[in-house]
């Protein structure tokens, strides 16, 4: 039919299967390893008397575009089980094969994405699971990657802050963003202190929650040697000012002093 011409070429009706037009060569479901001529499902079909189903063949053209084809063929036999010749039917799926491809590209880029990331960050399913935590998760909570995967997002928040977790989830589950400063605990039991950004996102057609989680150790301790630094400060202001007002008394005492013995 048209579609046959338009993959293969014209064809001519009569002739081998081996007349076929060979623009460019047919290859096995990698795009690299080739197909003899007698391995074609419909010579399959014709000179072994074999059913094909579902065979994946590439066909390249010389300029090297590829088709991606989906084969079945089948002999065709008379009344009494004689072999009459053979029916080969190919679905291009070629366009299907690249959006394929397309969305694994994707996957892999945000894969490269995620784990590039400084801080730590999670995938999480609607029920609380983890789906994924990059490396920085893994590493900011002691544990190896994959590790995590599958867990319940839940056994790393402080118990204390059970509740904002599933604060969490219901606004990321709902469309919207979360943030906190939470503490959270290592494998080893140790706990410290986080920051946490929410987000819904879709990936694979799914609603999912994205964790952003920065360990704020540094932070909170350099706040509070700022605070004990504004209280020595305030402390010898509070001192300066009692020992000036000290002075200023003791002189009073001492020029009256003066002033009774003068008298």
């Amino acid at each position: 039919n048209k579609l046959a011409e338009r993959l293969h070429g014209p064809l001519k009706l009569g002739g081998s299967l081996t007349d076929i037009p060979d623009e460019g060569a047919v290859f096995g479901p990698d795009g690299e390893t080739p197909i003899a001529p007698e391995e074609l499902p419909l010579s399959r079909a014709f000179l072994k008397g074999t059913q094909v189903r579902d065979q994946l063949v590439v066909t390249r053209r010389e300029d090297g575009s590829e088709t991606r084809l989906i084969c079945n063929a089948q002999p065709i036999l008379d009344d009494v089980g004689r072999k009459l010749g053979a029916v080969v039917v190919q679905r291009d799926i070629s366009e299907q094969h690249a959006l394929e491809e397309a969305a694994r590209q994707r996957e892999v880029d945000f894969e490269r994405m995620f784990n590039s990331v400084r801080d730590g960050t999670f995938l999480i399913n609607s029920d609380g699971t983890i789906r994924e935590a990059n490396r920085a998760a893994c590493e900011m909570h002691g544990y190896e990657p994959g590790e995590l995967n599958a867990v319940h997002a839940s056994m790393l928040v402080h118990p204390e802050h059970a509740h904002e977790f599933t604060r969490f989830l219901e606004r990321t589950q709902s469309g919207e963003t979360y943030f906190a400063e939470l503490r959270d605990i290592r494998k080893n039991g140790t706990e410290f202190p986080v920051e946490v950004v929410g987000a819904p996102i879709e990936l694979t057609g799914r609603r999912l929650s994205i964790a952003t989680v920065r360990d704020i150790t540094l932070r909170k301790q350099l706040q509070a040697q700022a605070v004990q630094a504004q209280r020595m400060e305030a402390v010898g202001q509070l001192t300066g000012g009692v020992a000036h007002d000290f002075n200023n008394l003791l002189q009073a005492i001492m020029m009256n002093l003066d002033f009774l013995e003068s008298g």
